[in-house]
């Protein structure tokens, strides 16, 4: 009964973990896309900058995690969506202007 209950347990947990990350996909689509296009617009004002390149490139990974969903494990979907926010955060504090 015990190591059923575990099963059930461990089932429950994956399920809402995969719904998670899927719902964190989706929250990241909507801000890489309403995003990119306004970071692209500021091109012609500051000329290009490393920030450019690095939001073309989340949106693309985003996009493609978003299309092959159903394919990539949970363990790559967290660890390219952590991986996607450490690099937002590392070139976002490289190319900031301090006062």
């Amino acid at each position: 009964m015990t190591k059923k209950s575990n099963e059930s347990t461990d089932a429950s947990k994956t399920i809402f973990l995969g719904a998670f990350v899927n719902n964190i996909l989706i929250g990241s689509l909507v801000l890489v896309v309403f995003g990119l296009p306004s970071s692209l617009m500021r091109w012609s004002d500051t000329g290009f900058m490393p920030i450019y390149a690095v939001h073309i490139f989340i949106t693309v990974v985003t996009i493609l995690m978003i299309v092959f969903h159903r394919l990539i494990s949970l363990n790559i979907k967290g660890s390219i969506i952590t991986f996607n926010l450490v690099v937002v955060g590392l070139v976002n504090k490289r190319t900031s202007i301090n006062p």
